[in-house]
């Protein structure tokens, strides 16, 4: 009994490594596609903040809380919700003084950093937003990002395309080697990318008023994969 089911086990793999070896024999031509989709962006980021500082550190961070409350006002008399209004950052630190040379340095006060991401779906409000921080005594005017609510639909319309491009590459260079397309072998996607438009960062709309255009661009997703076609002779 023992040796019928070692030889019952060396018959299957071998009818299994052969199998695998005639797999591994079949003709193939690898493609890749690759696509770019380009999109309106419908949502937009702002970030406003404000930099403080005293002789200590209760004083530097009261000052900044003042100045956000002032700015959390604005917001919500523009009709912004509050879920769009997040903290990005909130530091305390420390200011040291230049000591003379041998002499240990000290602290000679505080600084606080509190700013604000203010999200915005209405493309009018982003020179009001800040403008509302400028009046309020933000001093750290920080970006206006761009970008899409729901990129999915970019996405698989890349996909789409790149597959498109990867089947009409195989079919010019079978036709060109003489030989015939088979199935699709293998697919192994290569992933989506949504790129944002650039971003406004710093000084360069530090002196943005409220009517100052601001244009969104677009929004590129590219996808890409690779397609592995059987093929044989014509």
């Amino acid at each position: 009994m023992t040796r019928v089911l070692i030889a019952l086990t060396l018959a299957m793999f071998g009818s299994a490594a052969m199998a695998q070896g005639d797999r591994q024999q079949i003709p193939l031509l690898t493609v890749m596609g690759s696509a770019e989709v380009k999109t309106a962006p419908d949502q937009a980021t702002v970030g406003i903040g404000v930099m403080t500082q005293a002789p200590n550190a209760r004083e530097a961070q009261e000052k900044a809380n003042v100045i956000i409350q002032k700015f959390l006002a604005e917001m919500q008399r523009l009709g912004i919700d509050k879920q769009d209004v997040q903290t990005s950052r909130l530091m305390l630190n420390p200011v040291y003084d230049n000591p003379k040379p041998g002499e240990p340095m000290r602290i000679s006060g505080y600084q606080a950093q509190n700013a604000l991401t203010v999200r915005v779906e209405d493309f009018s409000l982003i020179g009001k937003v800040i403008d509302a921080g400028v009046a309020s005594g933000a001093n750290t005017i920080e970006n206006i990002g761009f970008s899409v609510k729901d990129d999915t639909p970019a996405r698989l319309e890349a996909l789409r395309e790149a597959a498109a491009e990867a089947r009409q590459k195989a079919e010019v260079m079978a036709k060109a080697l003489g030989i015939e397309l088979g199935g699709v072998y293998e697919v192994v996607e290569g992933g989506a990318q949504v790129m944002p438009p650039p971003m406004y960062r710093g000084e360069a709309f530090a002196a943005m008023k409220a009517d100052t255009p601001v244009e969104p661009g677009q929004v590129t997703v590219t996808a890409s994969m690779t397609v592995r076609y059987e093929i044989r002779k014509r």
